[in-house]
C-alpha cells in the first residue's frame, strides 16, 4: 500500500484514497471518508446522502470534495425544534 507523499508545502497527495482532505487552490476541502467522519457515519452514507441530493458538495477530477461547512450546514439540517 503507498504511503501518502508530502509536496513542498506538506500537502498530501491524494494518492492513497483514504485521504481526508484535498487541498484545490489554497482552500481544504474534505473527501468522502473526511466528510464521513465529520459526520461519524460510513461513506457509502456520504454516498447516499449526495445522490439524494441532501448534502452540498462539488465534483474535481472525478471526486466528490465537500466544504467543511456544508457538513455543518447538514447536520443542522437535521435539528428539530422543541414544541
Amino acid at each position: 500500500m503507498d504511503a501518502p507523499q508530502e509536496s513542498e508545502e506538506g500537502e498530501k497527495s491524494m494518492k492513497n484514497p483514504k485521504e481526508k482532505t484535498y487541498d484545490l487552490n489554497g482552500v481544504k476541502y474534505l473527501t468522502i471518508t473526511g466528510m464521513a467522519e465529520k459526520l461519524t457515519c460510513n461513506p457509502q452514507t456520504v454516498q447516499r446522502k449526495v445522490a439524494k441530493k441532501k448534502i452540498r458538495y462539488m465534483r474535481h477530477l472525478n471526486k466528490l470534495l465537500f466544504k467543511e461547512e456544508w457538513g455543518d450546514e447538514y447536520l443542522e439540517s437535521l435539528v428539530v425544534a422543541p414544541r
